[in-house]
């Protein structure tokens, strides 16, 4: 972000000052916050400069509490120069899956879009995509795979209409997810060829990435239920889920 970004979450507004030994710093008019030392709320009432992941009252940080955010806009001659960093093309995939709630951000409030993706993640947000529909009565699970942790439902929906069936019995979900893999889940969710005129070469699949292929997902899958509405006359449901159930 460029610097003077400035960062809003519901009754607070900040400055963004730029980025140091990887915390991101801002300046506020601030009036209450959660004592680091005791945890309680502490009265500061006082302008300050600070990272985003001191907590708020509530406990959240103020990362995780973040709601809009104004970039600056400075008109320019041609040829002239602002200094200020571009934008990267990622932040738009980003913004769109955690707006949807098809990626999660992680505990501390970083989405962190240049980390590897996980097959748990890529599962996961095929299965949001298609409406968090619930596994049949007799979806077999995957061997590594607990009842009741967090991917579950994920999986054996998954495994049950064949997006992702695993390897030798296991789901495998902290494993690093690649490009063909990514093609061959997001080709069976969509019941389509893999996008592309010729195949890319194989390689690991990063969280940015991940977000553009849920973005294009979406996006496919929107066109679809508009299509079948269309042509049927009436609000039908397109592969278990309505356009608002969830893209």
């Amino acid at each position: 972000m460029p610097l003077g970004t400035l960062l809003n979450f519901p009754g607070h507004q900040m400055m963004y000052l730029g980025k140091i030994a990887g915390n991101y710093y801002v300046v506020s008019a601030v009036s209450s916050i959660m004592s680091p030392l005791s945890g309680k709320r502490q009265r500061t009432r006082d302008v300050q400069i600070n990272t985003l992941d001191i907590r708020r009252a509530n406990g959240k940080t103020w990362m995780q509490a973040l709601n809009k955010i104004y970039i600056p806009w400075l008109y320019l001659e041609e040829g002239e120069e602002n200094g200020f960093p571009a934008l990267t093309a990622y932040h738009e995939y980003t913004a769109f899956c955690l707006e949807k709630g098809l990626i999660d951000a992680y505990p501390t409030g970083y989405f962190l879009p240049e980390r590897a993706a996980t097959v748990a993640e890529a599962v996961q947000m095929m299965w949001r995509i298609a409406g968090m529909p619930e596994p049949g009565e007799n979806a077999e699970a995957f061997e590594d795979v607990a009842a009741g942790s967090e991917y579950e439902k994920a999986a054996l929906w998954a495994r049950e209409t064949g997006v992702y069936t695993g390897k030798e019995g296991k789901f495998q979900g902290g494993s690093t997810l690649t490009r063909t893999l990514l093609e061959e889940m997001t080709g069976k969710l969509l019941n389509r060829e893999a996008a592309g005129e010729s195949p890319a070469a194989d390689g690991t699949v990063t969280r940015a990435g991940l977000a553009e292929a849920g973005r294009f997902s979406c996006m496919w899958r929107r066109q679809i239920h508009r299509r079948c509405a269309f042509m049927s006359g009436r609000d039908i449901r397109c592969s278990g889920t309505t356009e608002t159930d969830s893209c």
